[in-house]
C-alpha cells in the first residue's frame, strides 16, 4: 500500500469524528422568523418565563400533546364501528351484474 494512502485515511478518520462531534454538540437555536419571535417574547411574558423555557415550555405541551393523541389505526377502528358495511346482499359481482347496472343486460 502507498504511504500517501494511509495518511489520507488516518486524515479522513480525525475529520470525520470531528464532524460527528460538532454535530452531536448542543446547538442554540436561532429564530430568525420575527413572528415566531414575537410569540415566544409573547408566551415568555405572559408566563414570566425567559425565551429559552417559553420555546422548551411549548414544545414541551406539543410532544406531550402527540403522544396522547390516538393512533390512525384505533381511529379508524372506531370509525367503523360506527360506520358498519351493509348486509350482504347474496348478489353475484359478476360480468352481468354490472350489465345490468349500466343497462345493458338483457
Amino acid at each position: 500500500m502507498f504511504w500517501w494512502i494511509s495518511l489520507l485515511q488516518a486524515e479522513y478518520r480525525d475529520i470525520s469524528k470531528q464532524i460527528f462531534e460538532y454535530l452531536e454538540a448542543p446547538m442554540p437555536l436561532y429564530i430568525r422568523d420575527d413572528a415566531t419571535a414575537e410569540l415566544v417574547a409573547k408566551l415568555a411574558k405572559e408566563r414570566g418565563l425567559t425565551k429559552q423555557d417559553a420555546v422548551r415550555l411549548a414544545v414541551q405541551a406539543e410532544l406531550d400533546r402527540t403522544r396522547e393523541a390516538k393512533p390512525l389505526r384505533e381511529r379508524l377502528r372506531e370509525w367503523r364501528e360506527a360506520n358498519p358495511l351493509p348486509p350482504p346482499t347474496g348478489l353475484k359481482a359478476d360480468k352481468a351484474f354490472f350489465d345490468d347496472l349500466s343497462g345493458e343486460g338483457e
